[in-house]
């Protein structure tokens, strides 16, 4: 008897329909939904499912309940702090996710936001448009002065394998790579440093840290404080990690330089957001993990996972 594959909220993972679902279809009877969140939806869809795939979906005790046929979670996702896993291990319901498949695509991204606030193309490519440029005699239109990477100071805080990619490319640009772990290791040419000298010294800050109980609101008015006046922030790891009042803060009264953000906490954020309207603040829709290349790895991991699990042997089982 086939097994019956439902994903649950697919749109963010193949958005432009760029990528085939033919290699779902060939492991059972599959079908996909764009974004169901009403619970009598949820249930609908679901019903006599063996195998659920979900990126956002919050699989609580209450939906897990409701489903006696499930017997395996797909988190279209690395993080899976969405499921209860307590209520899946009582039922017996195997969960596993997808890691590293975002890694080259948010490296690009870090940089992308580095260079949009250090270079300010966004900003200039905008005023020559609107004359500023052709309206001055010189040949060379800038308005503040701007500073290249080499010799400067990358700090990362969370140096898993996206943390190790970014010192990578950081070093190829001739910078001092720092970063903070809580575990001990050692790699090539970073230097390991305490939280407190992280902020103090960084003249990129890069977050790349889960979010948690340690971690939650990391940047807030006392960090912030303890870096250089010149400094800019990026984060594409989690919006919770940011104090999001106290940045707004520091931005507006130039604390720091500048922050480059792909992640907030309420996603979408509002549109009166307190971000919006400062000029040393750049937002992209949390889409550093979304390249083609980082969903086709994604989806691929999904359908690898399964697979397994229908052999009998779950890859990247979490619970």
């Amino acid at each position: 008897m086939e097994s019956k594959i439902v994903f649950l909220d697919s749109h963010t993972s193949n958005p432009h329909v760029d990528l085939s679902w033919e290699s779902f279809r060939a492991l059972g009877e599959f079908t996909h939904h764009k974004n169901l969140k009403a619970e009598d939806e949820l249930l609908a869809a679901s019903a006599n499912a063996e195998i659920l795939i979900g990126n956002k979906i919050i699989f609580s005790e209450a939906l897990i309940r409701e489903l006696p046929s499930l017997k395996l979670i797909c988190v279209a996702a690395t993080g899976y702090n969405n499921v209860d896993l307590q209520a899946c291990k009582s039922r017996g319901i195997q969960v596993c996710n997808v890691s590293g498949y975002s890694t080259p695509g948010v490296c690009h991204q870090v940089f992308a936001l580095i260079f949009g606030l250090i270079n300010r193309v966004e900003t200039y490519s905008k005023e020559v448009k609107q004359g500023a440029w052709a309206s001055q005699e010189y040949f060379s239109y800038q308005h503040q002065p701007w500073s290249e990477l080499e010799g400067k100071v990358l700090g990362i805080f969370g140096f898993g394998t996206i943390g190790q990619a970014v010192a990578r490319v950081g070093l190829a640009f001739g910078m001092r790579v720092i970063a903070c772990k809580r575990k001990a290791m050692t790699f090539p040419e970073v230097e390991f440093v305490s939280r407190e000298e992280l902020f103090h010294s960084s003249d990129v800050l890069t977050l790349h840290a889960s979010l948690n109980e340690h971690t939650e609101g990391l940047v807030n008015r006392a960090t912030l404080a303890q870096m250089k006046s010149s400094a800019i922030l990026i984060n594409t790891a989690r919006g919770g990690l940011i104090h999001e009042k106290d940045l707004a803060e520091a931005l507006k009264n130039r604390v720091i330089k500048g922050a480059g953000l792909d992640v907030m906490v309420d996603e979408p954020p509002a549109l009166n957001h307190e971000f919006y309207g400062l000029d040393n603040c750049l937002i992209t829709p949390h889409q550093a993990w979304s390249s083609r290349e980082s969903r086709e790895r994604l989806l691929n991991g999904i359908v690898e996972n399964i697979k397994s699990y229908q052999a009998g042997a779950l890859l990247n089982r979490i619970a």
